[in-house]
């Protein structure tokens, strides 16, 4: 995942189709912005997530420059570190230091499995109250 950090500039947009053009093409899982993209259509129908603040036409040329690439960065306040595990979803996004990636994500997993055993006793109609005593997860 491509971490772009901008400090929140709303001068223009940094990313676009191009660029997740070139990130897919390398193999890049997608992109997270602290800034804005523009091309969203296009983005969208390349399959490749993007996530930015928001969207502006303006393209970044003579506006924006790069400054650094693998270097660590603070992207919407929070220090992000090449290695480090970035999960970006609708709900939200997370970026987990690698020295505890896989503490973390085994600990994901766990909850992932027992939030299914609680949507399934759900589903077949056991109550909120019943769910909770049961697995002690809502």
């Amino acid at each position: 995942v491509i971490v772009v950090a901008t400090g929140g500039s709303a001068r223009s947009a940094y990313w676009g189709e191009l660029f997740s053009a070139a990130a897919k093409g390398r193999g890049a899982a997608g992109m997270v912005c602290d800034g804005y993209a523009r091309d969203r259509a296009k983005v969208l129908a390349l399959d490749f997530p993007v996530f930015a603040l928001g969207t502006r036409p303006i393209d970044y040329r003579a506006r924006m420059r790069v400054v650094a690439v693998q270097e660590p960065v603070t992207c919407a306040g929070v220090r992000v570190v090449p290695g480090d595990l970035v999960v970006a979803e609708d709900d939200g996004i997370v970026a987990v230091p690698g020295t505890v990636e896989a503490e973390v994500v085994s600990a994901a997993n766990a909850r992932a499995r027992a939030e299914s055993d609680v949507l399934t006793d759900l589903l077949a109609g056991a109550s909120l109250r019943e769910v909770w005593q049961r697995h002690r997860i809502l």
